[in-house]
């Protein structure tokens, strides 16, 4: 970004100096940057792109020496094992992980609701839902097969009211 800055500057737009002093002191660059021409800069703007590309293409194995570095100082400070504490770590970044995906998979959708189910079947078709009501049993029908797998045992309480029981609670806060 700086050299990008510097060379808006040197074509003529206008550019704070402050902002330019701010993100030269980020970078830890010289101010000899300031004297430099067009081309130079524009060499320089590229050289950063190509170590950018270079650096992008290894990024699993950076962050994972970086996760491993960073379990040996947290179990060092808080006297646990290293395994546990790089397992913790590579989980934390995997949920992050889907929550990104999620993210980005509501915001294509303009209402932020999921419009279709798409469910396997036991011969291994596919099967697509499109009405609400199909959507919610099927997803209840999916997280309920998921919490049984454990447990063995039914639902507490069922997750979505019935409509006498919104019924009913509608008839006591207008009785109070």
């Amino acid at each position: 970004m700086c050299y990008k800055l510097f060379l808006k500057r040197s074509q003529g737009s206008r550019v704070s100096s402050r902002l330019l002093a701010r993100t030269l002191k980020k970078a830890g660059l010289d101010k000899h940057i300031y004297r430099l021409d067009n081309a130079s800069l524009s060499w320089l703007l590229h050289e950063a792109y190509q170590e950018y590309y270079t650096v992008k293409k290894s990024h699993t194995s950076l962050r994972q020496k970086y996760l491993e570095s960073l379990a040996i100082a947290v179990a060092a400070q808080n006297n646990l094992k290293q395994t546990t504490v790089i397992k913790q770590l590579i989980e934390r970044e995997q949920q992050q992980s889907v929550a990104r995906k999620i993210r980005y998979a509501r915001g294509r959708i303009r209402n932020g609701s999921t419009t279709t189910v798409t469910v396997e079947d036991s011969h291994g078709g596919l099967t697509k839902y499109y009405k609400k009501q199909d959507i919610e049993r099927e997803i209840l029908r999916n997280n309920e097969e998921k919490f049984r797998q454990s447990h063995h045992r039914p639902f507490y309480k069922n997750p979505l009211p019935s409509f006498s029981d919104i019924k009913d609670s509608l008839i006591l806060q207008k009785q109070c």
